[in-house]
């Protein structure tokens, strides 16, 4: 859904110009949120094909479940680590995002 809202910034942008009805409008972004939106598109784009190579199977194999563990949990400290040094207020909320979703993955990650 947010890729296709950035697929489509360009026409909504011209649609909030043209309506001026005050309920469309509350749902006009600005810059930095178009920002955010495009960084949680690339924060979440690596849980998209594990999830549909596992749905896919029958069972997927133990060597991929903890090939997908691992690289989850790569890229998810690789982003902490580029977020560590960001002092936007949005950028450092994004961690505790991160955080909760690493926990969430070892509590999944630990009984395998």
């Amino acid at each position: 859904m947010l890729m296709r809202a950035v697929r489509l910034q360009e026409a909504l942008q011209h649609w909030f110009e043209i309506d001026e009805n005050s309920k469309i409008q509350r749902l006009r972004l600005d810059d930095v949120e178009w920002q955010q939106i495009r960084y949680v598109i690339q924060l979440t784009k690596p849980f998209a094909l594990p999830g549909y190579i596992v749905s896919t199977r029958d069972t997927p194999s133990i060597n991929q479940v903890f090939s997908t563990y691992n690289a989850l949990f790569d890229h998810l400290d690789d982003e902490k680590a580029k977020l560590g040094r960001k002092k936007k207020t949005w950028k450092k909320e994004l961690m505790l995002a991160i955080e909760a979703a690493v926990q969430k993955l070892k509590n999944y990650y630990n009984p395998t």
